[in-house]
Parts: C-alpha cells; structure tokens; sequence
C-alpha cells in the first residue's frame, strides 16, 4: 500500500488527506508466504518536512508488537534478497535531505517501456537463469534519457553501503530504466533494471505503473533478486478510486496505530 497524503493536486480532494499528520507518503508492505513470516509487515512514513528523516516501524508476529526500527539500518537485505531499503519504490526510495545529485550526461538507452502482463509466475515466463524479459513481454526500445550521479550526503556517508548510484532517468516518464550500483570503494556492485507500463490516471498519463518488473543482479556475489507485479491480465496495480474500499484507510494502512490491528 504506496499512499500520498499530502501536496495532492486531484481537484476533488484535499491538498492534505485528513489524518496525514505531517506525513506526506507512506508505504505499507506485509508478507503473507511463507507461512513462519506471514503479516511481518513493515511501514515507512516520509514527512512533508524534507529535513525530516523518515521513520520506519516492523510488525513483528511472533511477538504480537511493533518495534520502531533504526533509519540508520538502510542496508539492511529487504525480504533477504539483493534489495535494500533505499532501493525501494522501482529503484530509488531515498529522500532530498539525506541525498544530493550531479547531472553527468544526455544518454539514449534502450528500455522495455511497454510492459505487457505476459511475464507470468516464476520461473516459467522469464529468460533464465538471469529473469531476462521474454520477446513475449513486449518491444525495446531506445529512450532519451539523463543520467545522474545520486550519493549520501558527505556527512552520512560514513558507514553507508553505496558510494553512489548511477540512474538513468526516462525523460518523458521522470523514472529511471536502470541503476548501477557501485560499493564504498567504487567499484561496480549490483546492476537494476526495470521494466514497466505507464499508465493514465483520471484520463491522464502519469508516471505512475501499471505493470513493473525489476530484476536485481548482484555482479559481485554472482546472485539475483527478482520481482513483479502482475501474473496475468487484472493483477496489475491499482490506483485511486480503483483501490478496493477496505484499503484507504490512512489510520489503518498509514500510521503506526494501524499495525496494532494485524492479527485481529
């Protein structure tokens, strides 16, 4: 659950959603297989206040209690695969306070901008061993896009996992294509590549995905992590009004009173 609540521009909603409580996003993620981590669920809220670090809390079953857990721990293994944290939200989930960026160049790049739902359930519908996208998942194509140096800020550098992330933003969509990933000593980690569907909210185009898959190689310890949205037609993501009742709720699915309610 990926909800803005604050700095709206929808005509027939508030610029701030009751409740935001200084919040201006949220994400709200739970696992439910395998069954021995089932509802461990984890929730970021960023603040409108950009000097503002964000605060993560962690459901935890087996103790029936929410912990609020250190921001400093952002390279941490997400769901024990190749993803940290600040690699989250299709590539980069870090904040303006705690980051800073260079343009570095005009690059053409070829890109899979036009995703299909046609990926299936793993393994069967992707190019292995690598999760390549099959010729079934759409056409490439060759987008003009810049590419930024994006790092920690000097004084939060220390101890960081990454000396710097190399993006390559689409143009036209302002979302990267690919990320490669260099370690504290500069040399090249991890390489991301997304695939995706754009997609028109309330009748207009938007950054905003229907469909993603990601694929995360890990060059340095010959490993992988691969992830997707949708196994067929009608399981791609939702927006808005489309979003089913029960899940708009911001006390529920925004703030850490709702975690008290899992398990009930």
């Amino acid at each position: 659950m990926y909800r803005q609540v604050a700095f709206l521009a929808y005509p027939d909603r508030p610029v701030t959603e009751p409740g935001a409580n200084g919040a201006y996003y949220t994400e709200w993620a739970m696992v439910l297989i395998p069954e021995q981590l089932k509802y461990l669920t984890r929730l970021t809220i960023f603040y409108q206040d950009t000097s503002r670090e964000e605060d993560e809390y962690l459901f935890v079953p087996a103790f029936r209690r929410t912990l609020r857990t250190s921001t400093t721990s952002r390279c941490a293994p997400v769901g024990g695969g190749d993803f940290t944290k600040d690699d989250l939200r299709g590539g980069f989930n870090g904040g303006v306070a705690i980051f800073q960026a260079q343009f570095l160049r005009d690059q053409k790049i070829l890109s899979l901008n036009d995703l299909t739902t046609a990926d299936s359930a793993f393994p069967g519908g992707w190019d292995m061993p690598l999760g390549w996208p099959k010729p079934s998942w759409g056409n490439w194509s060759l987008r003009d896009e810049w590419v930024i140096d994006v790092r920690r800020i000097p004084s939060l550098t220390p101890g960081y996992c990454y000396g710097k992330r190399i993006m390559y933003v689409d143009k036209y969509f302002y979302h990267e294509s690919w990320t490669d990933l260099y370690d504290a000593d500069m040399k090249l980690w991890k390489v991301l590549s997304l695939e995706r569907s754009p997609r028109r909210v309330d009748g207009l185009m938007s950054s905003i995905v229907g469909t993603v898959a990601t694929q995360m190689w890990d060059i340095q310890n010959d490993h992988s992590t691969i992830g997707f949205t949708a196994v067929g037609p009608g399981r791609d993501i939702v927006v808005n009004e489309e979003v089913p009742r029960q899940y708009q709720s911001i006390p529920r699915y925004s703030s850490p009173s709702g975690l008290a309610e899992i398990m009930r």
